[in-house]
């Protein structure tokens, strides 16, 4: 009897929030659902703003799984976009699929590919970002043939617009 009442007396004080307190404690490697704010290009020379917010959604060991949706703003166009980011939590390396909707002006498209980026902490709830990535765009019908028509000939038909477009973006992020 004494040796159980010995064991749950260490059990109760290992517990305690004094005792907690002394230990070393490890950030957690669990994602936490954050907002995205930064700045970058496209095509490394067109620049955009990009707003964007994350939220975990799967988790196996060390490996998180994070959807992010997006807004990048430049030049009156818009691309509405979903990135998946795997990640180890909320510093180090991620990377993952992205796809977005291109909207605004006369025409609409869409551009996909993946990204690779690294981020960390720089307070309780505030860090930083700097990712690169790689999308296709493809916009059909944007462009108009610029050769002079004569009477009678038929107008040519648009041709569509397809580039790979390499990009950087950084900047800050706020976890919740």
């Amino acid at each position: 009897m004494r040796v159980l009442t010995t064991a749950l007396l260490t059990a109760a004080l290992a517990l305690t929030p004094a005792h907690a307190q002394t230990r070393t404690s490890t950030p957690p490697k669990t994602e936490q659902p954050a907002v995205w704010l930064g700045l970058g290009t496209e095509a490394i020379i067109i620049p955009e703003l990009q707003l964007a917010a994350s939220v975990p959604v799967y988790r196996s060991g060390d490996l998180n799984v994070s959807m992010r949706g997006n807004v990048d703003a430049t030049f009156g166009l818009y691309a509405l976009g979903a990135d998946v980011l795997l990640n180890q939590g909320n510093r180090g390396w991620y990377g993952g699929p992205s796809a977005a909707v291109i909207v605004g002006g006369a025409r609409t498209g869409w551009a996909a590919g993946g990204l690779a980026g690294y981020r960390t902490v720089l307070g309780e709830h505030l860090g930083f970002f700097v990712e690169g990535r790689v999308r296709y765009l493809y916009v059909p019908e944007v462009f108009v043939s610029q050769q002079p028509l004569r009477p009678g000939q038929p107008v040519p038909p648009r041709t569509d617009l397809s580039s790979v477009l390499p990009g950087l973006h950084l900047g800050l992020t706020y976890r919740f």
